[in-house]
């Protein structure tokens, strides 16, 4: 809370510093991203294991959708946005060795909401460079059902329920270039960010058929520690109806390279996937891809 009262403190202070300096113009409007997502964590759920082979993992689209604002000076600007969506999916594996039958059934649930603040400087007719910070949430739920079967008798279930929370902060840079003719445009935008944060990590197994039964608990302390560099880029075509009314239609890919490392090398708090051989392992680089096509519309003031 304390850092979202200071960007907004600081945002304000430099609106009314360049404010100062001429003419400020206001743009309002709203961002679409009808997106798909190929998850890190699909390993975890689609890697085969002996007892289970066949394996299936789906995970949804969704749109991401928020508002933005931008206050353009000459050549400066001050932009925020933010968006928000939930995915969805689907796992499962299953297997059969001699009489035994095993299955995983798995649903995921995945909101994911990013907050951007950036400064952009024209430095020629058409191509701008940015930076700025970026806050990026992800809440992930996910439920599995594990069965163990004798001729269709059940001798072993667990329930296993996970929540993730995942906040992570940082720095951005980029770079655009636009091309006008009449009332249209076309152009492209790069941008990296650097983003630290923690996959704060509660689980559960209740077992209700088996030797054990019960219910086991993750430690209260099983933290995951992440550094991910991200590359966006995003060619895109616009429209100016009028002084007023903007509309750009864009293809945004999105690709996020992440080091995850386990605080303690205890069988307890290894990370979630395993090697290729089966074993625990406590570090690991991942990889997330997002991809769709993006909407926006603002109104100039």
């Amino acid at each position: 809370m304390r850092k979202i009262s200071s960007i907004i403190i600081f945002v304000f202070i430099l609106i009314l510093f360049i404010s100062q300096a001429g003419a400020m113009q206001v743009a309002a409007g709203t961002k679409l991203w009808l997106v798909g997502w190929d998850p890190w964590f699909k390993k975890i759920y689609a890697n085969p294991l002996p007892e289970m082979p066949t394996t299936s993992f789906k995970m949804q689209g969704t749109i991401m959708a928020g508002p933005s604002v931008s206050f353009i000076f000459g050549d400066w600007g001050v932009s925020t946005a933010f968006s928000y969506g939930r995915f969805k999916g689907e796992a499962s594996r299953s297997g059969t060795v001699g009489n035994v039958r095993y299955v995983t059934s798995g649903l995921l649930s995945v909101t994911r909401s990013d907050f951007d603040l950036a400064l952009s400087y024209t430095l020629m007719p058409g191509l701008r460079i940015f930076g700025g910070l970026k806050t990026q949430v992800y809440q992930i739920d996910a439920r599995e059902v594990i069965t163990q079967s004798t001729n269709n008798t059940i001798f072993d279930l667990r329930t296993q329920n996970m929540n993730v929370t995942s906040p992570f902060n940082g720095p951005g840079l980029g770079a655009g270039y636009t091309y006008h003719f009449g009332n249209f445009f076309i152009g492209a935008s790069l941008a990296y960010v650097f983003l630290k944060g923690d996959y704060k990590i509660g689980s559960y197994i209740n077992q209700t058929e088996g030797a054990v039964l019960g219910l086991s608990q993750t430690p209260s302390d099983y933290v995951i520690k992440v550094e991910s560099v991200g590359v966006t880029f995003e060619p895109l075509f616009g429209f100016r109806a009028g002084e007023r009314a903007v509309l750009i239609l864009g293809i945004r890919g999105q690709t996020l390279k992440s080091t995850m490392k386990s605080l303690k090398e205890e069988n307890d708090y290894a990370l979630p996937m395993q090697g290729e051989n089966g074993e625990r392992i406590y570090e690991s680089q991942e990889q997330d891809l997002f991809g769709g096509v993006s909407l926006s519309l603002s109104m100039i003031f």
